[in-house]
């Protein structure tokens, strides 16, 4: 028995939020909802009605399922249009789990529970400040900065018995501080707000894009979308209407004087403070001495791959090694889940097991466990390489393709079994409506003998009376 080296992120389970554009109520709960899960403020919102945006959108932040926030014709055709990103859990598009007997509600996904629990363990063992606020905010439904507050510092859904109580349970844990907001205070981003919260401990695979601020209009859907879907890409911006200069000045000036503090090592290739949104609106008093304004006008092809990046989140990469056996008709590793960053003996919640390696039963055998990076190609990843067909998603690694599962934090260890090259061949073509096969030179060559040079598989077929396409003036690769 061999053993194969493999890198393995654990991830939160990504969320893509569908919107109706225009529709606040729908912005509202996604951005609450979203706040509740770790990872949380990384999850897009999607304006379904908006094609072009929406599709990029899916494909930038490589979603794993999406999220109706109402059962529309409109919202629930986009969904069904995705139909290889299937929900993992029991009972379609359930985020939480009920109230059972004395058991209280609980998150079908990774939720802030583990985050709070890791705070409470750090403070306990003097790792970190045992008086760093931890911060739960409140404000005036009808403020006109209302969706600005929630966006930027986060709140969770209201409780009931089909949804956790996220507040008494971040208070008990955690000892929380009670805002009133009526503006963004300078000393708010040193505090644990649920916006920081769903992020505890998260790295980017990347260097995120040039911080700065997103200048618009607090009034306007788009602009509320789109500050999150930047902020969605793990880039620090604030917000900025100039209607409401005055009162978000606390937040802008301590803003500022934190990108002051950083290093040309902490900017992207461009280096510059970014002002995102409304190409035209004055911005000159956001800059800094010494430092150039880049402005990035936000529109539909910002969102197509090659302007904006997004920045996925991920725990801390661990290396494992998983042992390969080789006996059956195609080779299978099998690795153990340790060293989780998540409770797995509480709740029974799924999280995202992202897996990249070295290859070499591809060259090999013509075989693989790490496919390409064809998400429409998910479901026959997880019939064939695993034993859910709805839990593993195509995904991308530092150095080449991956895999990714979403596993219940109870499970303890994985088997894979390596896809066949032409298997996948055919899945691909299949999936686009096109029937294909090998040609019969296809076949020969596939003879061992034949790929070690010898004629003896091509004999042999000669032998069983089939022609020999090698010879034959008619032979043509058939699919």
């Amino acid at each position: 028995m061999s053993t194969l080296s493999l890198h393995l992120r654990y991830r939160p389970v990504r969320i893509g939020w569908c919107v109706q554009t225009g529709n606040h109520a729908h912005l509202e709960a996604a951005l609450r909802f979203t706040h509740a899960f770790a990872g949380g403020k990384f999850n897009p919102l999607i304006p379904v009605d908006q094609e072009t945006i929406a599709e990029y959108l899916v494909d930038l932040f490589r979603v794993d399922v999406l999220f109706p926030l109402e059962s529309t014709d409109l919202l629930m055709a986009f969904v069904k249009k995705y139909d290889y990103l299937m929900w993992p859990t029991e009972g379609d598009y359930q985020l939480f789990h009920s109230q059972w007997d004395d058991r209280p509600p609980y998150g079908a996904f990774v939720d802030v529970y583990h985050s709070a629990h890791r705070i409470w363990k750090r403070r306990t063992q003097g790792t970190i400040p045992s008086d760093l606020p931890v911060s739960l905010c409140n404000w005036d439904a009808e403020d006109p900065l209302a969706n600005v507050f929630l966006a930027t510092v986060g709140a969770y859904p209201a409780p009931s018995p089909a949804i956790p109580n996220y507040e008494r349970i971040i208070d008990d844990m955690l000892s929380t501080k009670r805002l009133m907001l009526h503006t963004l205070p300078a000393g708010l981003n040193s505090h644990l707000t649920p916006s920081r919260l769903c992020a505890v401990e998260l790295e980017h695979d990347h260097r995120p894009e040039d911080p700065g601020y997103y200048v618009g209009d607090a009034g306007k859907f788009m602009d509320i979308v789109n500050y999150w879907n930047v902020r969605a890409t793990g880039t620090e911006v604030i917000f900025v209407d100039p209607k409401h200069r005055e009162r978000l000045t606390p937040m802008i000036e301590a803003h500022k004087r934190w990108l002051s503090t950083l290093t040309p090592e902490s900017f992207s290739a461009i280096g510059g403070i970014a002002i995102w949104g409304h190409p035209d609106t004055d911005a000159e008093d956001l800059s800094l001495p010494g430092r150039k304004v880049v402005r990035h006008p936000v529109d539909v092809s910002s969102w197509n791959g090659l302007n904006i990046r997004s920045s996925l989140a991920h725990w801390p990469e661990q290396p494992v090694l998983g042992s390969v056996d080789e006996t059956g008709d195609t080779p299978t590793v099998t690795f153990s889940l340790t060293q989780k960053p998540v409770l797995s003996d509480v709740l029974q919640q799924y999280v995202g097991v992202t897996l990249s390696g070295y290859d070499h039963f591809f060259r090999d055998k013509n075989v693989t466990f790490f496919p390409p990076f064809l998400p429409e190609l998910n479901e026959f990843y997880g019939r064939e390489l695993f034993y859910r067909y709805d839990q593993v998603r195509a995904d991308r690694g530092i150095t080449g393709n991956a895999v990714s599962l979403l596993v219940a934090t109870t499970t303890n260890d994985v088997t894979l079994r390596a896809l066949s090259a032409l298997d996948l061949v055919r899945s691909l073509f299949r999936r686009f409506g096109i029937h294909a096969r090998p040609s019969r030179a296809g076949v020969i060559t596939r003879q061992p003998d034949f790929a070690n040079g010898r004629t003896s598989g091509l004999q042999s077929l000669q032998d069983r009376g089939g022609p020999c396409t090698h010879c034959s003036p008619q032979a043509r690769p058939a699919l």
